[in-house]
């Protein structure tokens, strides 16, 4: 979906969250870079289905995934 030279982009890793759950659009709003309190989230699903749970995706780059998460809690 994209070419090598963006390769660790990370417009192409939104754009390639947005295609694997492109289903999604059924349910959800996308929301790239949204704000937040104290920062921005990579990439925001707001469900506009009842009993639906909302999914933040936090994009990181030789990180672990409890960075992520840890990001996640103290921006919101």
């Amino acid at each position: 979906m994209t070419s090598n030279r963006s390769y660790n982009n990370e417009d192409a890793l939104q754009s390639a969250i947005y295609l694997a759950y492109i289903f999604a659009l059924n349910k959800y709003t996308v929301v790239k870079e949204m704000t937040t309190g104290k920062g921005f989230a990579d990439v925001v699903y707001i469900p506009y289905v009842p009993n639906v749970p909302a999914m933040i995706i936090e994009l990181k780059k030789d990180k672990t995934p409890e960075s992520a998460i840890y990001q996640i809690k103290e921006k919101i």
